[in-house]
């Protein structure tokens, strides 16, 4: 989980500019947790090609292997990356 989440902020602060929200939903009736990180950005974020030994573009290739589920919202201004992670029962 936490990978995960370092890997959102990380590309939030990498690719964006401006101010960053991060907010955290705890759905124990299906036990997932949702995380949305907003930035000021209208870029789309995707995964992107990476040759080996290169350090960058596997942060979403990890969050999509790792989630549950993953994705994003748009707007003219700002860029909202979406996670959800299945949780075991004994964290609820």
């Amino acid at each position: 989980m936490l990978l995960v989440v370092a890997e959102l902020l990380t590309n939030a602060i990498d690719h964006t500019g401006g101010p960053l929200t991060m907010e955290l939903w705890l759905a124990t009736r299906d036990e997932r947790l949702r995380i949305d990180v907003t930035r000021t950005s209208p870029a789309a974020p995707r995964i992107l090609p990476a040759r080996p030994g290169e350090p960058h573009h596997r942060g979403l290739r990890i969050v999509d292997h790792i989630a549950r589920a993953w994705g994003h919202h748009l707007n003219h201004v700002h860029k909202s990356v979406w996670v959800e992670l299945s949780l075991p029962r004994s964290s609820i």
